[in-house]
């Protein structure tokens, strides 16, 4: 089943989207010239009426575009031949990763050849720093058709419009034919050598602002003591991130965005141990993901209750703290470390991070009062 209405956006994990699949002459995009949120740009057919399947969802609830008012906005580019749509382009790695691959599966499908990829963008402000990440990208899945971003409206000869397979939250199952592409394109393209590296993907270098375990340091030293690599993703391209986790015997991870490009490339049934990072965030949608295509359950550790919460400008992120012996036991059940049990962090390494955080991003930690009693460091709750 797949569909959407006002109430939202669904597929069948494991049902074929592939009969769904349409081309479109003559098609007016009209792109969002101020995106702010949520895109008003849309594609409309040779009549002028809305095609509702080229609309992008971010969420199954959550749309990412809505159609716009095609109303004296007429055709001011031209783009001949026949376009993949694929909806919607994003600076940052997770979107792109989760959106800008969402409908590529039609390329494996036994349909007319593309003579390109069209796409609207998040921001139109940074296209052409966004173009490269998505080449980027397009490359490693071993896609050389051309890539545009649509950034005036714009008459197409003719689109390939395929349903969207992937995306966040609880669409992060992707479809049957969406998996097969991804895991054939990046696994199925980079050799899978002896498998012996161990590796924790690390937030240890990004800005504290867009959120961290409490307890990252500590657990980093306590893994390279059993022998793994401390990996951070960010510095290296995405080949060579493809190439390691297809090397890798065994992945600890905090939930995040490099957790999608895992289940793209590592080797089935890899063990990962995923540290939830966000209180009600998407860590078991993103586990549901990794067993779909790794074909195994990744052991999901929660954080201790409760937490920090950050205000600064308009920004409020949360900080959990790790607990530390259930991610001893989720690592040695799995056979990734051994010896005893790691003792809880210590109340004064947790408050010296906490007011690192604050020198570091100039905000203030507020304790919030669902904080479990394993975080008494002597704080009143707020």
């Amino acid at each position: 089943m797949q569909g959407q209405d006002q109430q939202g956006y669904k597929f069948d994990p494991l049902g074929s989207l592939a009969w769904k699949c349409a081309i479109h002459e003559s098609v007016l995009a009209l792109p969002d010239p101020a995106p702010r949120g949520i895109l008003r740009a849309g594609l409309f057919d040779a009549n002028g009426q809305h095609i509702a399947a080229a609309d992008c969802w971010t969420t199954e609830n959550r749309p990412a575009t809505q159609a716009p008012d095609p109303a004296n906005r007429n055709a001011l580019g031209w783009l001949p031949g026949l376009q993949l749509y694929g909806g919607i382009l994003s600076g940052h790695f997770g979107h792109l990763i989760c959106e800008g691959t969402a409908r590529l599966w039609a390329l494996d499908q036994p349909r007319a050849v593309p003579d390109g990829l069209v796409y609207f963008s998040r921001d139109p402000t940074k296209n052409g720093r966004i173009l490269r990440r998505a080449k980027g990208l397009l490359a490693a899945l071993g896609i050389d058709a051309p890539c545009s971003i649509i950034d005036q409206p714009t008459r197409l000869e003719a689109v390939l419009l395929a349903p969207q397979a992937f995306g966040t939250d609880a669409l992060l199952t992707g479809t049957p034919e969406f998996r097969h592409f991804m895991r054939a394109r990046l696994a199925g393209r980079t050799p899978a050598p002896q498998r012996e590296r161990r590796l924790y993907l690390s937030r240890g270098r990004l800005p504290r602002r867009r959120g961290v375990l409490i307890g990252e340091r500590r657990l980093e030293a306590l893994l390279s003591e059993q022998g793994f690599e401390i990996y951070h993703p960010e510095s290296h391209s995405l080949s060579e991130q493809v190439a390691a986790y297809r090397a890798a015997a065994g992945i600890a991870a905090t939930e995040g965005s490099p957790l999608h490009l895992v289940g793209f490339a590592a080797a089935r049934g890899t063990p990962v141990v995923m540290l939830e990072r966000r209180k009600g965030g998407p860590a078991p949608c993103i586990a549901d993901s990794l067993t779909r295509f790794l074909l195994r359950s990744p052991a999901l550790v929660p954080a201790l209750s409760g937490g920090w919460r950050l205000e600064s400008g308009r920004q409020s992120v949360l900080y959990h703290v790790l607990d530390l012996p259930a991610v001893h036991a989720a690592l040695l059940d799995r056979g990734m470390v051994e010896g005893p049990a790691w003792p809880p962090l210590d109340p004064d390494a947790i408050r010296a991070e906490l007011s690192d955080i604050e020198v570091e991003t100039g905000g203030t930690l507020t304790r919030l009062a669902d904080t479990s009693p394993n975080l008494d460091i002597g704080e009143p709750a707020a």
